[in-house]
């Protein structure tokens, strides 16, 4: 290939991604980095949040949202599937969560890593992440 063909077909797949973007096809994805986050999103825009979880342990993420944001899909990931498999626990994996931003102009996601039943203050972390819709 020569270089104005590539050149071509960076440019073109550039602008694929902007407008799929506009379009709010592309999911955005967040995790533990964006904690405290406020992210501007559009409604009907989707996010997929990923945080550490280890089940096996007793401590899963309890989730609360504010506004019209739905979850549309929740996950566990294994960080040693193999391991699951031949019996062996204590490995952690991820649990992911899928979003639909709704029309409320603000929308909370938080989640507090607890072992079920126990009270807020046994919270070993805390997720918040906060979408403005314009």
């Amino acid at each position: 290939m020569d270089e104005w063909h590539t050149t071509g077909m960076i440019v073109t797949l550039a602008i694929l991604a902007v407008v799929l973007s506009a379009a709010g096809c592309l999911e955005q994805t967040y995790g533990s980095g964006n904690n405290g986050s406020t992210i501007r999103m559009a409604p009907g825009d989707t996010a997929i949040i990923s945080l550490a979880e280890n089940p096996s342990t007793g401590f899963v993420w309890n989730v609360t949202t504010t506004g019209d944001i739905s979850i549309t899909g929740d996950g566990y990931s294994s960080g040693n599937p193999i391991g699951e498999l031949m019996g062996m626990v204590g490995s952690g994996g991820s649990r992911t969560w899928h979003i639909s931003i709704g029309n409320d102009p603000i929308q909370t996601f938080s989640a507090d890593l607890r072992r079920p039943g126990e009270p807020v203050n046994r919270t070993l972390r805390s997720f918040e992440i906060t979408f403005i819709v314009p």
